[in-house]
């Protein structure tokens, strides 16, 4: 197991895993990036700093929870997914 993976599995025993994704298409900026948080809530606080204003989707593991997307310099839209049936 390499450095990476044994961060990921740490991260993942403090917290849920979260990521964001992009769409491609940003040279030179990261399509992907996970990180861990409690809740919902601060995932948000965390994907509103780490997306650098891009459109993103949020992500509790493999289930997408919300596609966030910066209106103007302090406002945020948070579309939810659509409940799986």
């Amino acid at each position: 197991m390499d450095m990476k993976e044994q961060d990921r599995r740490a991260t993942a025993e403090t917290g849920e895993l979260y990521s964001l994704r992009f769409e491609s298409g940003n040279a030179g900026q990261a399509e992907r990036i996970d990180f861990a948080a409690d809740d919902a809530y601060q995932a948000l606080v965390i994907a509103r700093r780490e997306s650098g204003g891009r459109p993103a989707e949020l992500w509790r593991g493999e289930i997408r929870l919300s596609t966030i997307s910066e209106i103007s310099d302090s406002f945020w839209e948070i579309r939810p997914s659509p409940a799986k049936r």
